[in-house]
């Protein structure tokens, strides 16, 4: 079964992936004349790399199989694991609009508002019950 975000969801996400480099033009162009370049280039370096590698372990669709097989798509990779793989699901409200799933390598960052949400989570569990969740969605 195949689960994907909406058209809206995938605006947003683009959205959220060009507004750091947006930011650090405006930062060089308009930046005080006082402050060094070479300190405001950094720290702008320093923040659309964490804002890269947040947003590109975000998927667009993610695919689970009969024998337990998920594959996770971001805007450039491929993540693919099996349900055994993963031991935590958090979807608490505080997660700032995420369901975060970690897994023995890493973690994936869901969209909370992702269609079908609470199905995938149930399916998830379907096949490994020692998976353990924090929260729910609810929907």
């Amino acid at each position: 079964m195949t689960y994907r975000v909406t058209a809206i969801q995938k605006l947003t996400i683009v959205f959220c992936a060009v507004l750091p480099l947006l930011g650090v033009i405006a930062a060089i162009t308009f930046g005080r004349p006082s402050a060094p370049i070479f300190l405001l280039l950094i720290f702008s370096l320093l923040a659309v790399f964490a804002c890269y590698s947040y947003l590109f372990k975000v998927p667009l669709e993610v695919t689970i199989q009969n024998n337990a097989h998920l594959n996770f798509k971001p805007l450039w990779s491929e993540i693919s694991l099996t349900c055994r793989d993963v031991y935590y699901i958090n979807a608490s409200k505080w997660n700032r609009g995420f369901v975060t799933i970690k897994y023995s390598s890493g973690s994936v960052f869901l969209l909370r508002n992702m269609p079908n949400m609470k199905d995938l989570i149930e399916r998830m569990r379907s096949f490994n019950s020692m998976i353990e969740v924090k929260g729910e969605i609810s929907v």
